[in-house]
């Protein structure tokens, strides 16, 4: 995203620029489309619900079997989701689970985000999905090894869509838990799955934002410790245990920080529950316009700048794009509670120890918020 806003332009320079961002940049839709996707190196994340990322690799074979497959897609959702291992995954069959009173029924009405997908082939084959939204007969789907060549290129597509009456031999697989219906994703009665996330919202853009590997590493220690500055263990610690135990890898959301000032999130998931604190932001939180972390509030933020409520009106997600690419780096403040101007300005010694002004939020969240000193920071 281009900057919108650069010193040294005239008035009526600015207000140009933004009217031009304004009109070029893509707004949200009401319904997610299937959008083309490059697969241009080894477990390309093409599409991403509820933290299981949907993985490619480069041509068109080698993903029949294993980490790439179809199949294995679904397997990893249903262990990760629903703690449930399913198998049997195979041509015009019924899935079959090894987890204890669990098993699956096929169903043609009442489909429900989280649901399993298959769909036959002339030739005797067939592809297994994950349903994402629903509307109507349509679907909205995610999927693994989906996807075809164009010259020397592999191309995928996220959000996909099939529909009953018009795709040739769709089926949809049901969870029971001792033959009762238990797929609970989209709020069914279990506070221990979150809400489905609402067609046309882009959560993929949203959960990478949430994590910046020299952020998370300058916050704590014991993880410069173990890991340095290897981005790639950074970003396996957060999926595996960093977002469990509610520690912040962005400015734009602290798990701890959401639960306290949002009491109905905490409510229905737990005051700790900070991995349901993670996914209702990510699903939610961010497209209410709610203040994930004591350092960015999109409403405030858009408010505070004209040049930006006129490029992106409500657009709650280019805002926290802009700030993290643009806005803290140029000195915007995005919330009531913290001024990166004030507090680099009002702690010499913190301005002189670091020039960049992600290392110095995270000085101020690892000393200040969730240490012992205290600065002046607004």
């Amino acid at each position: 995203m281009m900057q919108v806003l650069k010193n040294g332009l005239t008035r009526m320079g600015a207000l140009m620029l933004a009217l031009v961002l304004f009109v070029s940049m893509p707004v949200q839709a009401s319904a997610a489309k299937a959008t083309k996707v490059e697969v241009n190196c080894n477990g390309k994340v093409v599409d991403s619900f509820y933290q299981v990322q949907a993985k490619y690799i480069p041509g068109t074979g080698n993903s029949n079997t294993g980490t790439y497959s179809c199949a294995q897609y679904v397997k990893n959702f249903y262990s990760q989701k629903f703690g449930v291992e399913v198998h049997n995954l195979l041509a015009n069959q019924t899935p079959l689970s090894s987890t204890a009173g669990c098993s699956f029924r096929q169903i043609s009405s009442g489909i429900l985000p989280g649901d399993i997908g298959y769909q036959s082939n002339s030739r005797g084959g067939g592809h297994w999905f994950i349903i994402k939204t629903v509307s109507g007969n349509s679907m909205t789907i995610i999927e693994q090894n989906w996807k075809w060549a164009e010259g020397s290129k592999t191309y995928a597509y996220a959000n996909r869509t099939v529909t009953f009456g018009s795709t040739a031999g769709l089926k949809v697989f049901r969870l029971c838990r001792n033959g009762q219906p238990a797929n609970n994703l989209s709020g069914g009665g279990s506070s221990s799955q979150p809400a489905a996330s609402t067609p046309g919202r882009d959560t993929a853009a949203v959960e990478k934002l949430l994590f910046q590997a020299d952020y998370y590493a300058s916050v704590y220690a014991d993880l410069r410790q173990a890991f340095g500055n290897d981005s790639g263990k950074l970003y396996q610690h957060w999926k595996t245990y960093g977002i469990k135990e509610g520690r912040t890898a962005s400015p734009l959301f602290d798990a701890r920080w959401y639960l306290a000032h949002n009491p109905d999130v905490a409510k229905a998931y737990g005051a700790q529950n900070y991995e349901m604190a993670y996914n209702h932001f990510v699903n939610h939180g961010l497209w209410e316009g709610r203040q994930g972390s004591q350092y960015f509030s999109p409403t405030v933020y858009l408010g505070l700048y004209p040049d930006l409520k006129q490029a992106f009106g409500s657009n709650y997600l280019a805002a926290a794009e802009h700030f993290q690419v643009y806005g803290l780096r140029e000195f915007r403040q995005a919330s009531a509670e913290f001024s990166i101007r004030v507090y680099s300005d009002r702690n010499p010694d913190v301005a002189q120890a670091f020039s960049s002004n992600l290392q110095r939020v995270a000085h101020f969240t690892a000393y200040c918020q969730y240490g012992a000193e205290r600065r002046p920071c607004v």
